[in-house]
């Protein structure tokens, strides 16, 4: 998974896509489908598909990690809130504006919870919302 960062962030996202879906591969004989440490590699393949444009697949392995992510550690959990960061992402570049608003206001309520209405965290998901706002 590591080798497969290094090369997303290098550039290099068809490779890294590559990799990231072999230790999807790994990951899933090793701790089953449903596993948080799949999700783990999940969520960084979830990015590399949404940066070269994959937004479907990309809407679907990230719904995928959420609910592998809620099932593993609940609904308030931060990893979930962050699971829902990315996910509203990618709705809101399709153009699911009311989904990708829905999506990150549930991921600013974990954080705020979770962090307080102070955390660099919840500022980023009010900046990811705020987007999703001005869209409309």
């Amino acid at each position: 998974m590591r080798i497969g960062q290094y090369r997303i962030v290098r550039g290099e996202l068809s490779a890294g896509r590559e990799l990231m879906l072999r230790a999807q591969t790994l990951k899933e004989t090793v701790y089953g489908s449903e596993h948080p440490e799949v999700a783990g590699v999940l969520g960084n393949l979830g990015i590399v598909q949404q940066q070269l444009g994959e937004s479907k697949a990309a809407r679907e392995t990230l719904q995928r990690v959420l609910n592998i992510l809620e099932a593993a550690h609940g609904p308030d959990h931060p990893e979930v809130a962050r699971a829902l960061g990315n996910l509203g992402a990618v709705q809101q570049q399709l153009g699911e504006l009311e989904a990708a608003r829905a999506t990150q206001r549930r991921a600013l309520t974990i954080e705020e919870v979770v962090y307080g209405r102070d955390h660099p965290e919840v500022a980023a998901t009010l900046t990811n919302l705020g987007n999703a706002e001005r869209e409309t």
